[in-house]
């Protein structure tokens, strides 16, 4: 299982290895992700590690497909995939020479194992590496139908096409 989350963190930059221009590549984005999740009690929090693949519309928004695992204290959910999410990107800020951008990300989520759904959002920030590589942090405040609401902090490392 180690293993597994370890090629998911890595499957990013083996996807950029090749650089395509001006291909119907161009937009694709892929990053790897660490996630914390915080409960209404610290005591249920959970980290987790995912990927997220998805498609730059446009200069500042974009959209993307997210999948996580999660680690409780005793191990590894039932599932590989705890949680899919369909997240958008808005860039509202960016500096000069677009090195660093602030954002705001909505998402709808399915809990596979909770059989949930949720909607989220909250702000974001990316630092730009070089044209093709990034990190970036968010904070996502969740409300599920069932009546429970968390606090998502997925940190990333991927690149762009």
């Amino acid at each position: 299982m180690k293993n597994a989350l370890i090629a998911l963190l890595l499957l990013p930059l083996s996807l950029l290895a090749a650089e395509p221009s001006n291909s119907f590549l161009s937009g694709v984005y892929a990053d790897g992700l660490g996630v914390y999740r915080i409960h209404k009690s610290a005591h249920d929090s959970e980290f987790g590690a995912g990927i997220e693949l998805g498609y730059s519309l446009n200069k500042n928004v974009g959209i993307g497909l997210r999948n996580v695992g999660y680690k409780t204290p005793d191990d590894f959910g039932g599932l590989l995939v705890d949680e899919s999410s369909l997240v958008v990107h808005t860039r509202i800020f960016s500096s000069e020479n677009e090195k660093i951008w602030l954002g705001i990300n909505a998402s709808g989520t399915r809990d596979w194992n909770g059989d949930d759904w949720a909607l989220g959002g909250g702000p974001s920030l990316q630092i730009n590496l070089s044209k093709h590589f990034h990190i970036g942090a968010a904070a996502e405040v969740r409300s599920f139908i069932k009546g429970r609401w968390d606090l998502m902090v997925p940190v990333s490392l991927g690149g762009s096409f």
